[in-house]
Formats: C-alpha cells, structure tokens, sequence
C-alpha cells in the first residue's frame, strides 16, 4: 500500500510541475505579445496622424493577422519537419 501511495504521489507531482510550466511558459507568451502589440502600435502612431486612429487601427489588425497567420504556417511547417526527421531516424 505504502509504495502504491508514493507512486501517486510522484505521479501528482509530476502533473503540477508540468502543470506550473505551462502556465509560466503561457506567462512570458503574454508578456512577449504585449511587448509585440506596443511595439507595433508605436510604429503605426509614428506613420499616422492622430486623426486617423481608426484607418490606425485597423491597419494593426491586419497586419498582426497576417503576421500570426505567416508564423502559425511557418511553425507548423517546421513541427511537421521535425516529426518526419524522427520518423526516419527510427
């Protein structure tokens, strides 16, 4: 009994540390994607007048768009890469 509690309990802690790196990973996403949204808002403001904040505005929008589009493809390129390398390694 003594050792089927300890594998649990291994096992528990097992689930919360994987469960505290995704939130911490999930974490330093967020800070990075705030950072990127200043960053990006401050280049719009740069080239636009105050005026036309919406025209602004919407210029983000499609421009975040495309860029997390390119990146999501790109990323699931390379993830596809890698899973068929494995495959012929093995």
């Amino acid at each position: 009994m003594g050792k089927r509690i300890k594998t649990e309990i291994q096992k528990i802690q097992l689930e919360f540390l994987k469960t505290v790196t995704s939130f911490v990973v999930s974490a330093f996403g967020l800070v990075a994607a705030l950072a990127w949204n200043k960053a990006i808002t401050e280049l719009i403001n740069k080239y636009f007048s105050p005026g036309q904040s919406l025209v602004s505005w919407f210029l983000y929008a499609t421009l975040v768009t495309i860029l997390a589009v390119t990146v999501t493809v790109y990323l699931g390129r390379l993830q596809e890469r890698i899973k068929q390398k494995r495959k012929e390694e093995k």
